[in-house]
């Protein structure tokens, strides 16, 4: 469990604290002039690179080197994520688990919803690119 939990808090960590700056930005500046579709694609490059960069420092960092353990990061942070978002919902707009779900996956979410999928994939992709390390 020491294997992925501690590079799973470091992931999520990392990766909602970027999001949770670049949320608010989304949410203050652009939502307003473009609209919330046109917010979430701009600022989903930005969130990628977060992730890509999160993910290879965590793997590094914590010499994860079986790709279940990388799973493992993924999908803990994931769902970790998953509740910093929820809770967020909860505080800011009083949302209920339904209208939460609801939100997430409605169309002008589902790119930034297929982002936070592949969040979850990406330490298992970085463990599965590295070359094996020599012992």
């Amino acid at each position: 469990m020491r294997r992925w939990l501690l590079p799973a808090l470091a992931y999520f960590g990392v990766v909602f604290a970027i999001g949770f700056v670049l949320g608010a930005v989304r949410e203050l500046l652009i939502t307003p002039r473009l609209g919330r579709g046109a917010a979430v694609w701009i600022e989903l490059p930005f969130m990628g690179v977060a992730s890509v960069v999160a993910a290879r420092w965590v793997v590094a960092r914590w010499r994860v080197e079986r790709v279940w353990d990388g799973w493992w990061v993924g999908l803990v942070a994931f769902a970790m994520l998953m509740v910093g978002e929820y809770l967020i919902a909860l505080i800011g707009a009083s949302a209920s688990p339904v209208q939460f779900v609801r939100e997430a996956t409605s169309s002008h979410n589902l790119p930034g919803l297929a982002a936070q999928v592949l969040f979850a994939v990406l330490p298992a992709i970085v463990v599965t690119a590295r070359p094996p390390t020599v012992r």
